[in-house]
């Protein structure tokens, strides 16, 4: 899980920082940003906390996006790739800025790449998301306009004053003032051409996690699960990678919400095996993936066909 902010028009640079503050919650690892100065894009991105990042190490080039009057974001969670600069979002290939919020199951199939994400490249350039595996939620900076995309992620977007954010979290738009709070609709290519005029155009979605797996052919794979098969791609220490995290219950009995007690956790220096943020005392792993890997377990239940959507 990783988050983006995006914006069009006359930008704020505390509001440019604020979203990507808050998108640390979706990525840590890393920070980055792309705009538009003197015809060329430029790229800013530092592995570092957002929070810390974009005040201190990028904060002349949040300026600089904010006066180009356009700019893309990103916050990483590292997947595929080591955690590094290079690594991080946005990239820059053939002339145009992208960052991707979301796992490319199939990326081996668009060429080799450090990064999942950067397979991307194709379907931007081509217009076409169909053959691509895995969610989607995407912006980029092609011939001096933004652009965005969205298949199985969220993303919305959002008007204060004379301005049009973009955030993978609602609740981050309202918290720098957005009214008009809107989500793009999936399989659309949206383009901003300024804060108030919007063209869109229908494609074909990427496939997300509906894949229909059928047991019986499962057990001729070599004795492995589809799971063990699929996560193999990311190598044998998978407990390095960040899983995408799941749907979790924003209150909890006492009045916390689980975002508390996973704050709360990290500061206890005990992490989980699986994600590296603090872990619960009598168990390996955080309440977020706990929650997630019981329901992986559910859907492994005996069956002839299973839906799986994650």
């Amino acid at each position: 899980m990783c988050g983006l902010f995006a914006g069009v028009g006359k930008l704020g640079t505390n509001r440019i920082i604020a979203l990507g503050s808050m998108n640390e919650d979706r990525g840590a690892d890393s920070v980055g940003l792309a705009y538009v100065q003197g015809g060329e894009i430029r790229i800013a991105k530092v592995a570092a906390r957002p929070c810390v990042g974009l005040n201190m190490t990028l904060r002349k080039e949040v300026t600089e996006a904010a006066i180009s009057g356009m700019f893309i974001g990103h916050t990483r969670a590292a997947t595929q790739g080591a955690v590094n600069s290079e690594n991080a979002h946005p990239f820059l290939m053939d002339g145009i800025a992208f960052a991707h919020n979301g796992i490319i199951m199939n990326d081996e199939k668009f060429g080799k790449y450090e990064v999942d994400s950067q397979s991307l490249i194709h379907g931007i350039k081509g217009k076409d998301f169909s053959k691509y595996e895995g969610p989607i939620a995407l912006v980029w900076i092609e011939e001096g306009k933004l652009h965005a995309y969205r298949g199985g992620n969220p993303l919305y977007r959002g008007r204060q004053g004379t301005a049009t954010y973009l955030a993978s979290e609602e609740e981050y738009l309202k918290a720098i003032g957005c009214t008009h709070i809107k989500d793009l609709a999936e399989g659309m290519i949206y383009t901003f051409h300024s804060e108030t005029h919007i063209t869109t155009k229908r494609v074909t979605i990427n496939k997300t996690f509906t894949t229909l797996y059928n047991w019986q052919d499962d057990a001729r794979l070599d004795g492995k699960s589809w799971k063990d098969n699929y996560y193999s791609k990311y190598g044998e220490a998978t407990s390095r990678y960040k899983l995408d995290a799941p749907t979790m219950m924003q209150e909890i009995d006492d009045g916390r919400t689980w975002k508390d007690d996973r704050d709360a956790l990290a500061l206890s220096g005990d992490k989980c095996e699986m994600c590296g943020m603090g872990r619960t005392e009598d168990s390996e792993y955080c309440r977020d993936c706990m929650n997630w890997l019981k329901n992986e377990i559910n859907a492994d239940l005996p069956s002839d066909t299973v839906n799986l959507t994650r």
